[in-house]
């Protein structure tokens, strides 16, 4: 079966590789009694303890390779040198919920807000507004899409519907998101190594 490429230059493949820098969050947005609990704390820790983004930073350097940074906003906010950074090298970062948390249930005025609390600590440590999201900690709400849609984000990289960028939501003709494909745990292949974005926008 012959299908015609979406890929720049008809590649017949592409491929993108993202973190989530969820670092201690990554426990405590659900469990905040996970402070108090130093072996698991210490699981989040280690990425600010062994320099974890600069070492991965330099790897990506060494093949030439951009890519994007899904970022808890308490990280941002607490480490805008590690975000600082991140830009410098020529990667985007993106929002991943304000410390981790799952949204269901909070209400779409909270969850706005704490969507606005991450886009404004990523702004302020470097001077970038995120146009790109990966919900963190949980499902998307019914209202998530409309969210993101309303404050200028470009795509949603939390659903896996496909293995190429997909339409998942259309609200009106004009406006819609892209959701690219991700896959868990730990280092995400959405789907895209090419000299252009880093993360495929298809109209």
């Amino acid at each position: 079966m012959n299908l015609t490429s979406p890929w720049p230059d008809n590649y017949r493949c592409a491929a993108c590789i993202s973190f989530d820098l969820d670092a201690e969050w990554v426990f405590m947005g659900n469990i905040p009694e996970t402070i108090d609990m130093p072996r698991r704390l210490s699981l989040g820790e280690y990425v600010w303890n062994a320099k974890i983004i600069e070492r991965l930073l330099d790897l990506l350097d060494r093949y030439k390779i951009k890519s994007t940074f899904f970022v808890v906003g308490r990280n941002a906010q607490n480490h805008p040198d590690v975000m600082q950074e991140i830009i410098r090298r020529g990667h985007e970062i993106g929002t991943h919920g304000w410390q981790h948390e799952n949204i269901v249930g909070v209400g779409r005025n909270e969850e706005e807000r704490r969507l606005l609390k991450t886009i404004e600590a990523i702004e302020n440590s470097t001077g970038v507004l995120p146009v790109g999201n990966r919900t963190a900690g949980g499902e998307l709400s019914k209202d998530t899409l409309d969210i993101l849609l309303e404050n200028n984000f470009e795509y949603d990289s939390s659903l896996r519907g496909n293995d190429l960028p997909y339409v998942a939501y259309q609200k009106r003709r004009e406006n819609y998101l892209k959701c690219p494909l991700t896959m868990k745990w730990m280092i995400f292949i959405c789907l895209l190594i090419t000299q252009g974005p880093n993360i495929m926008h298809v109209s």
